[in-house]
């Protein structure tokens, strides 16, 4: 698993390039904040705000993501997209387990 200050690097990154609306890459700084213990987890089921998360809850977290994408419609009343955001947050979990 990646250390929090890769993981922070990372998020300054996406920081730098990202458009200030984009909801996508907030979800993804979000996702890696919970990892290193600065943000709420990123879905139900996961406890652990304020401490490193453990590689084994990134993993459940993946897979409680994975289940609520299966629950849900892909697009929105309005025709948004409900399946970016979270496979958005999925692929960067499974890069900081990397």
């Amino acid at each position: 698993m990646k250390d929090q200050y890769d993981i922070r690097k990372e998020i300054d990154a996406t920081y730098e390039l990202m458009d200030e609306g984009d909801d996508v890459e907030k979800e993804k700084i979000n996702a890696l904040e919970w990892v290193i213990g600065q943000m709420d987890p990123p879905t139900d089921g996961i406890k652990g705000t304020g401490k490193l998360a453990t590689e084994d809850e990134v993993k459940k977290c993946i897979e409680l993501l994975r289940r609520e994408r299966k629950e849900i419609p892909e697009y929105s009343f309005f025709g948004d997209s409900n399946w970016k955001t979270i496979d958005a947050q999925i692929e960067v979990l499974e890069w900081a387990l990397s």
